[in-house]
């Protein structure tokens, strides 16, 4: 598994880092690459991860997941150079994002918490029955909120 992970703006250059981390079966963790991009450049994207699949290449080893931010222009290259890689967006950046958009349209502080827990509930349910609970629960709160 490989994490891509995005930083933006943090230098006097205004140029984003792109750092992968490759992710062991036994959780243990190791840099495989990083680079210093212009952003929202799909070029750029391209040519880190072509790099990227060069270094694999020489092993023959290839991860098959991909943990990603919505990053667009990288989330349109790793469909051109990984192709049947298995892609995953970050859980943080989920719950952050829904909490932004609940925030705004929940006014009270009960049943916007109310709506975090079942978003929770949703999300991190272990099997199929519980997330289908979990959804039904979470349906008629937007119901009911609107």
């Amino acid at each position: 598994m490989l994490i891509f992970d995005i930083t933006y703006k943090m230098n006097k250059y205004i140029l984003l880092l792109l750092e992968i981390v490759g992710v062991t079966s036994i959780d243990m963790t190791s840099s495989v690459a990083f680079a210093y991009l212009q952003p929202k450049r799909k070029e750029n994207f391209e040519w880190a991860l072509r790099k990227v699949n060069w270094l694999f290449m020489k092993d023959d080893v290839f991860p098959q997941v991909i943990f990603i931010e919505r990053d667009l222009a990288l989330m349109n290259v790793l469909e051109i150079v990984f192709p049947s890689w298995t892609n995953l967006l970050y859980e943080f950046h989920i719950f952050k994002n829904v909490r932004a958009k609940w925030k705004m349209h929940v006014s009270k502080t009960e049943k916007w918490e109310t709506m975090m827990d079942a978003w929770a509930g949703l999300v991190q349910s272990l099997d199929e029955e519980l997330y289908e609970q979990c959804l039904k629960c979470f349906a008629n709160l937007c119901v009911a909120t609107y």
